[in-house]
């Protein structure tokens, strides 16, 4: 009951945190977004692309605002992963304990990180590829279907390796992320719809929050507290999975 306990604490932080991150940045994104897009209600809607740069290139204030906008969306990109890797990596550890009766230990936050550092790497690259190649997707729904399937790949591999930390230490990472992939593809059949349930508990918990957001107070505390359970449930449940496909 204890470790339930600490585990409810630690994960309604890190939704505090990241929340609190969203907003802060969100609106400093979107008041950089004026100032870049504001400046080019002003270009004619006949004008080349020779002469659109050659106006862009003429506006320092612009690039400073562009500027502006990049570095406060890495630095909620850096914050958000920071949070995740120290306060998702306590709660992952403190599952690990409930699940496979281990003690706290280090070597799993430091673990955990570098698992959200490589799969998080691998989320931007192809992210930014796709960010690329949407302009020739003339169908909205479609690209966001096929950046919903990479988005669920690549944390369907990362928790799969966070399950799997308890069984390997530092001087073996090559070995644990091999068989990160190794389960993950093999295993496919058993484990991705342990995954998908998981998934799906925790969007309707979340689709409650929404629905009572504005609702009565005691509703709204209620759903809170029920969607962070089914994240700890749900995590929980997913650890169980995977360590009975590794026991079979």
């Amino acid at each position: 009951k204890t470790l339930f306990a600490v585990l409810f604490l630690t994960q309604l932080l890190l939704i505090i945190t990241l929340s609190a991150l969203f907003v802060y940045y969100a609106t400093q994104i979107g008041e950089n977004i004026q100032a870049v897009v504001e400046p080019l209600k002003d270009f004619s809607t006949t004008m080349t692309p020779e002469d659109a740069a050659a106006m862009l290139g003429n506006s320092p204030e612009l690039y400073s605002a562009y500027a502006v906008l990049q570095r406060n969306a890495m630095m909620l990109a850096l914050f958000s992963f920071i949070a995740y890797i120290f306060i998702g990596g306590i709660n992952w550890s403190i599952s690990d304990m409930i699940v496979n009766n281990n003690k706290f230990s280090f070597r799993y936050l430091i673990m955990f990180g570098i698992s959200v550092l490589l799969f998080g790497a691998v989320l931007l690259i192809l992210g930014s590829v796709f960010l690329r190649i949407i302009s020739y997707i003339a169908d909205v729904q479609l690209s966001t279907l096929i950046l919903s399937i990479i988005v669920m790949l690549i944390t369907y591999f990362a928790f799969i390796s966070f399950s799997l930390i308890p069984k390997y230490d530092l001087k073996h990472i090559k070995q644990w992320l091999k068989q990160t992939f190794k389960l993950g593809f093999k295993k496919f059949g058993a484990i991705f719809p342990g995954y998908i349930f998981m998934m799906m508990v925790i969007v309707l918990f979340a689709i409650l929050v929404y629905l009572f957001l504005y609702a009565h107070m005691l509703l709204l505390v209620l759903s809170i507290i029920l969607f962070v359970k089914a994240m700890n449930w749900g995590r929980v449940y997913f650890m169980v999975v995977v360590n009975r496909i590794i026991e079979k």
